[in-house]
């Protein structure tokens, strides 16, 4: 390669591209560690592809990938520099976000609550949401509460998942929906939800005006024209105005791309002993009182509902819990007690509650009864610790050995490995189930993961892992990130059994593991979908079986178990819940409030049916057929264009990266040099020791895929990529200079090879164009042979790849060479402009289109005065009596002045509506506009020969 090449190969790699071209986000996919698929790059391109778009709602059905597409968006934009960068979803899912932007996209990202915010504002930070260099994650309910500093952040984009939570942002009673639309109105956002379309077409208007409020005018003007129209081309034209802003794939037309594995499921009933059921019915009647001093002010319903989900975990982890709350009211008694103080402690009962603590809602279990006094209560308290610490035996405990037996029968009949993963809620069960299997035929092949780690066991597995792995590049320096990755890989390579809390149940991936064990129970749908998912997940090579124990003598357990496999689809088929039913139930936390309110009122098996029954009707899925058939008719496209795209953007995505790929490999042995590197293999080189200054690693570096151990992974964002993309920018090269090249037929290149024996010139400028909106670079190729013969662009950049010399000597070149290569930058730059104008194009028809909706509302608001007007008149003519004529042409003339009046609002409604749509598209202009700055990057005398065999 000649430092000729070396300098075109660094432009063409880190030129910056711009719009839906795959070339502009072809470097994060190559960065990115994960298996990309068709659909998920066509949808990533879509909410890539207008500089002037607002943001997009990406709706495929659930499995198809929506986090690895917007992280493909997340990761584009983080790569063009546009850093500020705002994840809002249910915080449930924090974590998840956070491991996934990390492991798949090498993206830091870190959760901001309420503690966090507390913490950097003590450190001097006046809004810790303009971060520096790192993505925000945080909750709806926490966002919006903090609607100035969100304003004042100016984010480069804002993400919203499950957001399905904001598709009745139009109704008065949606105040989270409604104060994050208003703060973040002028904010580009990315939308995503699997049931954009549930109980009405208002939805659409609802999620489709929070992306962006030109696309419909007012929701009057919605229900007019869409909802209440019986015009069969209503659907055509619906679908027309969302389509530029909204894209779904349904799991049907990606089939031959994406092999999904099922899921079915095992139940283990068991009947508690006669000292647990006690206990159970005496904790019940205790937490049933109105008002109990146990329970700090505002949180009543949150610590029953920590209290219930650990008696259903085991009564040592209950014991556990009375000790904490007995502690806590004798220091109260004697001292007094702040009720933070008493709420965090308990929160320690349970691994990661504080996600769903956020969005919890009390109102429905305040009450101004009086409850036991504080005495009374340390009394009952004292009894009921006693109790549990008297049991020694669980029913459900001593079920869990037999039960993985049946477990590991299931999958080993489809030749799964023999992994099992046990969730729980507590750590004190983690630990007593940890006893019981060291003490069974599972000892030894037992490991532990909580949010702490800090077990000995794991210890010693992070301290074994650190010295296995230190010659690798995958020890990142953060003890709990590093730690988690050891278990893991014990857990995968050693154990058979990973005991697990909900710390596990976010963004770990577990598919070399098919059985999913609960042996507690969340009531949160949602929550039960992560910990499934963990396993049942894209890579998944077999079936996933999911065991789950319930008590056969609570009839409310059983309801809740009913419900979750019934109704939910929890536990079977291919892809789990289904999308009607969990959108039906916008959040996890709501329905497992509704849960609690069953639990604690109702106590007779009759009072608990009738509750249950209610439940489960106001969860059947309001989709009618005529609903049904509206959104197949406007969300979805059809499946031959589809596949007819998916299949050309398979080819594309393969080739391009594998160029690129090669294209890296070559540049950067060019500039470090043999001294510095050598080549194993196309995929591999050997880094002997790294340039001066650049704090990178020796060793095996390995583009394109995953490394495994002692390999470094190497992309285009690599340190060591970018030092040798900025070195190739940066070389010197002489203009006029001679470049032999030189055909050698590997790999066969049928244009380049009917041009051997050919002479000419080459001319490469770099065309950058900088606008508002967007700017871009693009590189312009002009190549004409001694003959006059202009080759194509693609042929002049096939040329450069071949394998080169430089000659002797320094040449001029001819004048009209120079000219047919400025036409050539003028065309590029028309294209520019031209692709610019269709972007201006679309916004302007939705602009139209917007004040024509407005403007419709206003004459149907004067054409209802001029019908009540025709009705007054009508009834006049037909009266008999006088005294009713007479009423009747009052009313016409106070009709026919509101009409005057109206008419006159209409005209000035009008004119303000033209203003606004004037002054949009003025601003949209000035954002196209373009500064354009060509550069020449060399010219050379050109020859090409065929190259000497041997």
């Amino acid at each position: 390669m000649t430092d000729h090449q070396a300098l075109f190969l660094s432009w063409k790699l880190s030129a910056r591209a711009a719009g839906a071209s795959f070339d502009r986000i072809a470097g994060s996919l190559g960065s990115a560690s994960v298996d990309l698929n068709p659909h998920q790059i066509e949808a990533a391109l879509f909410a890539l592809q207008s500089p002037l778009a607002r943001g997009a709602l990406l709706a495929d059905e659930v499995g198809l990938g929506k986090t690895i597409e917007a992280g493909i968006v997340i990761a584009q934009l983080w790569a063009e520099g546009k850093r500020k960068i705002l994840l809002i979803v249910p915080a449930s899912i924090r974590k998840q976000w956070v491991a996934e932007l990390q492991e798949k996209f090498g993206l830091r990202a870190a959760i901001l609550d309420s503690l966090s915010f507390k913490a950097h504002r003590e450190n001097g930070c006046d809004n810790p949401f303009i971060a520096d260099e790192t993505i925000l994650v945080v909750s709806y309910q926490f966002a919006a509460g903090k609607g100035a500093e969100l304003t004042e952040a100016s984010f480069d984009l804002v993400l919203f998942d499950e957001a399905h939570r904001l598709r009745n942002v139009f109704k008065r009673k949606n105040k989270i929906s409604q104060r994050l639309r208003s703060v973040l109105s002028g904010t580009n956002k990315l939308l995503l939800t699997a049931t954009p379309l549930q109980n009405s077409l208002l939805e659409l208007y609802g999620l489709m005006t929070f992306v962006d409020p030109m696309v419909f005018g007012s929701e009057k003007s919605f229900r007019e024209h869409f909802v209440n129209s019986n015009d069969p081309a209503r659907f055509e034209e619906l679908k027309r105005r969302i389509q530029p802003h909204c894209f779904r794939t349904l799991r049907r037309q990606v089939s031959e791309y994406i092999r999904y594995t099922k899921r079915g499921c095992l139940t283990e009933f068991f009947e508690p002993y006669e000292d647990e059921a006690i206990l159970y019915e005496m904790v019940s009647a205790w937490l049933s009182e109105k008002r109990l001093n146990s329970f700090p002010k505002g949180h009543k319903g949150l610590v029953s509902l920590i209290i219930r989900k650990v008696m259903a975990s085991s009564s040592f982890a209950l014991s556990g819990t009375f000790d904490r709350l007995l502690r806590r009211l004798e220091v109260r008694k004697r001292r007094g007690l702040s009720e933070d103080d008493l709420m965090t402690d308990l929160e320690d009962d349970l691994d990661e509650l504080r996600s769903d603590y956020e969005d919890w809602d009390e109102k429905v279990f305040e009450s101004d009864e009086d409850g036991p006094s504080l005495e009374e209560e340390i009394e009952i308290l004292k009894d009921l610790r006693a109790r549990a610490l008297a049991i020694t035996r669980n029913a459900k405990g001593d079920r869990l050995a037999s039960a993985l037996s049946k477990g590991f029968m299931e999958i080993e009949k489809l030749g799964a490995p023999r992994k099992a993963l046990i969730f729980t809620e507590s750590r004190r069960t983690q630990r007593y189930l940890y006893d019981v299997l060291e003490n069974s035929l599972y000892r030894g092949s037992v490991v532990l993961f909580n949010g702490q780690n800090d077990d000995p066991m794991s210890v010693e597995i992070y301290r074994r892992w650190l010295e296995r792995n230190k010659e690798v590049g995958c020890i990142t320096g953060n003890r709990s990130a590093d730690t988690r990755a050891a278990i893991i890989d014990h857990f995968r390579d050693s154990a058979t059994i990973m005991i697990a809390t909900e710390a596990a149940a976010e963004g770990v991936n577990l598919q070399f593991c098919s059985l999913v064990v609960n042996y507690d129970l969340p009531w949160n749908p949602q929550r039960i979908e992560q910990r499934i998912g963990r396993c049942h997940r894209y890579g998944q090579r077999y079936d996933v079986t999911v065991l789950n124990f319930v008590n056969s003598l609570n009839r409310a357990d059983q309801r809740v178990y009913e419900l979750l496999a019934q109704k939910f689809h929890l536990f079977d088929g291919v892809f789990g819940a289904s999308d009607e039913v969990l959108g039906n139930v916008q959040s996890g936390v709501d329905f497992e409030r509704r849960i609690l309110g069953i639990y604690q009122s109702c106590r007779t098996s009759e009072a608990i049916d009738e509750a249950f029954d209610t439940l489960k009707r106001e969860l059947e899925p309001q989709i009618t057929a005529a609903l049904a058939t509206a959104r197949t008719k406007v969300m979805d496209r059809l499946d031959a264009e589809v596949h007819e795209r998916l299949k050309l953007r398979e080819k594309e995505v393969t080739a391009i990266l594998t160029r690129r790929e090669r294209e890296l490999l070559l540049l950067t042995e060019h500039i470090l040099g043999d001294h510095a590197i050598h080549v194993v293999d196309e995929q591999s080189f050997q880094l002997d020791y790294p340039p001066d200054g650049l704090d990178v690693e020796a060793g095996l570096y390995r583009i394109g895929g995953p490394s495994v151990h002692s390999e470094h992974r190497y992309d285009l964002h690599h340190p060591l990529a970018q030092h040798c993309l900025f070195k190739g920018r940066a070389l010197k090269v002489a203009d006029g200079a001679t470049l032999h090249f030189l055909y050698s037929g590997h790999p066969k290149v049928t244009q380049v090879e009917a041009r051997i024996g050919s002479k000419g010139w080459l001319v490469v400028s770099l065309l950058s164009a900088a606008a508002k909106a967007q700017s871009e670079e693009v590189l312009v190729l002009t190549a004409v042979t001694d003959e006059g013969e202009t080759l194509s662009e693609e042929e002049a950049t096939k040329l450069l790849s071949c394998e080169a010399f430089l000659g002797k000597g320094i040449v001029t070149c001819p004048v009209a060479v120079l000219e047919n290569h400025e036409d050539s930058i003028q065309s590029a730059l028309r294209d520019m402009k031209v692709r610019n104008h269709g972007y201006f194009a679309e916004e302007i028809d939705k602009v139209d289109l917007w004040a024509l909706d407005l403007k419709n509302v206003l004459e149907h608001d004067l054409s209802e005065v001029d019908r009540k007007i025709d009705d007054a008149k009508r009834a006049s003519a037909l009266s008999e009596r006088l005294e009713d004529r007479l009423a009747y042409q009052k009313a016409v003339r106070s009709l026919e002045r509101q009409r005057d009046e109206k008419r006159k609002k209409v005209w000035e409604g009008k004119d303000e509506i033209d203003a606004k749509r004037d002054q949009l598209i003025a601003a949209m202009e000035d954002a196209l506009s373009i500064t354009e700055t060509a550069r020449r990057l060399f010219v050379v005398r050109f020859s090409l020969e065929k190259a000497p065999v041997g």
